[in-house]
């Protein structure tokens, strides 16, 4: 998180709000974090969302792509600090490979959690079953200072 304020403060961003999904995955545009964010986004003044990786927005490139739409028609722009393409034919090329690795590091995940699962013997009923977590997303709404 603290990168993430120093990235703001970098840029010149004043922070407006800090919004987290503990708990949630990047798979599913349906989040309540993200439609926090998306809601402020559409009530406008938003110039920036900040998030410390490019997948915390979404892991489905179609759902990241959409969400850059949707933020464009209102100003706003998506910025992670991990992002290494710009707004030119190359950076979108390179984004657009990032968001990929992204949707593959999550079905690779996913398989190799099923294949865990089904290997697993049976344990005795009173062993308390875990769900797997989803690592926390933060994220930063910010617009440019005056």
């Amino acid at each position: 998180m603290e990168a993430l304020r120093d990235y703001a403060s970098r840029e010149g961003y004043e922070v407006l709000e800090e919004v987290a999904d503990p708990g949630q995955s990047g798979a599913s545009l349906e989040r309540p974090g993200m439609d926090r964010v998306r809601d402020l986004v559409a009530d406008g003044g938003v110039s920036v969302v900040l998030a410390q990786d490019r997948d915390r927005f979404a892991r489905e490139p179609a759902y990241h792509y959409l969400l850059r739409k949707e933020f464009e028609e209102h100003g706003c722009k998506i910025r992670a600090l991990n992002d290494r393409g710009d707004d030119s034919p190359e950076g979108e090329l390179t984004d657009g490979i990032l968001d990929q690795l992204a949707k593959y590091e999550r079905a690779k995940t996913t398989e190799r959690t099923r294949r865990g699962s089904c290997r697993r013997p049976a344990r005795a009923s009173s062993s308390a079953t875990r769900e797997p977590t989803m690592a926390s997303s933060t994220t930063i709404l910010g617009k440019v200072m005056s």
